[in-house]
This record gives C-alpha cells, sequence and structure tokens, in this order.
C-alpha cells in the first residue's frame, strides 16, 4: 500500500491520472502517447523500488539514490511536458490545471508537513551521528531512552559516564554514513546502521594504532516513547572492518 506521507509521489501519480482523465473529456484530439511513457516509467519506478526491497536486486546505496533520483527526474518532466502544452493552447481551459497542481501541492505539502516513523527514526540516528562526531556527551544522552540496556552497558547512565570517559580526549573527526537498514514493527525498530569513522589524529587511539579510519557496523534498537518520539533502546556493536566484535572487545 502506497502511504502519502512518505511517498510524496503517490499523490503525483494521482495528479497525472487526473489530469489525463480531465484533458481527454475536454480534449477533441487524443493525447494518450503522451501520458504511456509517464505510466510507463511509473510503473518501472515502483517496480524498481520493490526488487530493491525485497532483495532481488542488490545494488549499493549510492548507486540505488542515483537510479531513483534519475527516475524522478524522468517522470517530473514527462508529467509537466502535457502541462506546458496544455497551458500553450489558446483554446486550453485554464482551470483544467488546478487539478494536478492541487494534488501535487498537496502530496509534497503533506510530505513536508507530516513525518513517518520512518524519517523519525533517521531523523534520530542521523542526530546520533551528528552528537558523536561532535562528541558531545549530552546530545547523545538526550537520544537515549530512560530503559536503555545492551550487553555491556546495564543502563542509560552507565553508557553516558562510557561516552563522557570517551569524550575526554579528541577522538572522533569525522563520521559518514555508509548504509542504513531500518525495519520497523508497531512501536519498536531494528536498524542496522554502517559508518566510517575517521579517527582523530590527536587521539590515543590514533597513536596506539595508527589507525586513520574504521568501518563500523551496529545493531541498533529504537522504541516510540509516550510522546511519539523514537529513542535508542539498545546498541550493540557487530564489525569494525569487517571483523566480529562486540562491547567487550571494543570497549
Amino acid at each position: 500500500m502506497f502511504d502519502i506521507f512518505n511517498q510524496h509521489w503517490t499523490l503525483l501519480i494521482v495528479a497525472a491520472v487526473a489530469f489525463r482523465v480531465v484533458e481527454a473529456i475536454l480534449s477533441e484530439e487524443s493525447s494518450r502517447l503522451r501520458w504511456y511513457s509517464l505510466l510507463g516509467f511509473i510503473v518501472i519506478f515502483y517496480g524498481f523500488d520493490l526488487l530493491i526491497s525485497t532483495g532481488i536486486i542488490v545494488m549499493g546505496r549510492a548507486t540505488i539514490q542515483f537510479i531513483n533520483l534519475a527516475f524522478s527526474v524522468i517522470i517530473l518532466i514527462l508529467f509537466l511536458l502535457p502541462l506546458v502544452s496544455q497551458l500553450s493552447n489558446p483554446t486550453a481551459r485554464w482551470w483544467v490545471w488546478l487539478i494536478p497542481l492541487g494534488l501535487a501541492l498537496t502530496a509534497f505539502g503533506a510530505d513536508w508537513i507530516v513525518k513517518t516513523d520512518l524519517e523519525k527514526i533517521e531523523d534520530v540516528i542521523n542526530t546520533g551521528i551528528e552528537a558523536a562526531q561532535t562528541e558531545s556527551t549530552s546530545g547523545i544522552e538526550a537520544l537515549i531512552a530512560s530503559d536503555y540496556q545492551d550487553s555491556y552497558h546495564y543502563n542509560k547512565d552507565r553508557l553516558i559516564r562510557h561516552c563522557s570517559r570517551l569524550f575526554s580526549e579528541p577522538l572522533i573527526e569525522q563520521i559518514i554514513n555508509k548504509g542504513l537498514n531500518i525495519d520497523i514493527d508497531n512501536s519498536k525498530a531494528s536498524a542496522i546502521l554502517t559508518v566510517l569513522v575517521k579517527i582523530d589524529k590527536k587521539s590515543s587511539i590514533y597513536r596506539q594504532y595508527f589507525q586513520p579510519a574504521a568501518l563500523v557496523t551496529l545493531r541498533l534498537e529504537l522504541k516510540k516513547q509516550p510522546d511519539k518520539k523514537w529513542l535508542f533502546n539498545s546498541a550493540e556493536p557487530i564489525e569494525v572492518n569487517q571483523r566480529r566484535v562486540n562491547w567487550n572487545i571494543i570497549r
């Protein structure tokens, strides 16, 4: 099922179909060929998204984003061309424009105003990355649920004390998000996050291991709070530079 608050293209498709119906009723000549290409690309767009989500096609995150952007640009161009043609027609009825434009504005407006759980979770994770990069213990603390627990930190306070100790000296120069997969189940969510952590050259870790960077994979558990916010409920390291690890190894 399409979710207009998660996929703004849904209402844009409705706008295209609505305009095609009205144009067919009012126009004396057929413009079906102009819309077949649009609808064809829409089908390909969602078909590609389905193949990626089911794992039938496996591609890198950057490649998927580039292909989605290319499809989006093509669909937008094919959507606008008939509208421009209609406007240039002196006998066209101007009010016909209100149907697709109104729906399109509603689609993008709804997507901008209303955030889905997926978007909220992505925001929390990105905020957490920024807090870790700036070595802000208070920033991390604001994202941690009161009932937090992992295999090494038995509660939130112990985690925060650990962060304070780590950030007592320069540690992180930059964190780059290399991949994120999120699975939501009602009020709980699980995410696999892979980041490239560039080590600050002033840190003791760099001086000891001469390690300029580390590719780190984490399993994050999040829980929706009564105020509808999502907070981290647990975090477990999985790999560092493709080697299996846990908190006892990297603490």
